[in-house]
């Protein structure tokens, strides 16, 4: 046989049938984990507090301790969010640069989450 492992029960099968049972349920098996492992990812995700969690009424007070600038993105992602920079830039009127680096300031301030969409960086709440 070539180089490849065999399986510990590929010898105990001489019956070609049985053995693609055991090959396509192992396959499946293989995926079935595979999924369990995303689900255990996503509930471990969702689980965790959520990144802007500012009670309506310290919200206000909240806003007016962020610097204007900042406080000019934050007001922007809110209204158009899921957003990339390049939104952001034509909602506030900036350059995609600027507001790029001022929604990774509230990414760090953890009151902005990020996600890549392919090439696009995705800024939400």
């Amino acid at each position: 046989m070539e180089s490849e492992k065999r399986r510990p029960y590929e010898r105990r099968f001489s019956n070609k049938r049985l053995w693609n049972l055991f090959a396509r349920f192992e396959k499946r098996l293989d995926d079935i984990a595979s999924e369990m492992s995303k689900i255990r990812v996503e509930i471990t995700r969702l689980s965790q507090p959520s990144i802007f969690h500012v009670p309506p009424e310290d919200f206000d007070r909240w806003m007016k301790l962020l610097p204007d600038h900042l406080r000019r993105t934050m007001l922007a992602i809110i209204a158009i969010q899921p957003c990339d920079a390049t939104q952001i830039g034509k909602y506030t009127s900036r350059a995609r640069a600027v507001e790029s680096s001022y929604a990774n300031q509230l990414v760090m301030m953890k009151r902005v989450r990020k996600k890549k969409d392919g090439r696009r960086v995705v800024f939400y709440l």
